[in-house]
């Protein structure tokens, strides 16, 4: 039992340093050229119009927000009521 539980946490920390590590590799590429203005993913400019692709991903992000709320208060109530 014990081999289990460190064999889970070396396999942990190795995911954590790997993480860690690419996460130094990316910051450390050189930085793309910015992206003319006019819209889409990553637009530059402060009057870059919404394109279809920003009105989709934010979207896609609120819901992302309600389903992790909805699933915290889900798992609150069966904690606390018992249902």
């Amino acid at each position: 039992m014990k081999i289990k539980l460190n064999l889970q946490n070396y396999i942990g920390k190795l995911t954590y340093l790997m993480l860690f590590l690419a996460g130094v590799w990316v910051n450390a590429q050189p930085t793309p050229p910015t992206a003319p203005p006019g819209g889409g993913v990553g637009a530059v400019g402060t009057g870059a119009p919404a394109t279809p692709i920003d009105i989709y991903v934010l979207i896609l992000s609120v819901i992302a927000v309600l389903m992790i709320f909805g699933y915290h208060f889900y798992t609150r109530r069966i904690r606390t009521q018992g249902i």
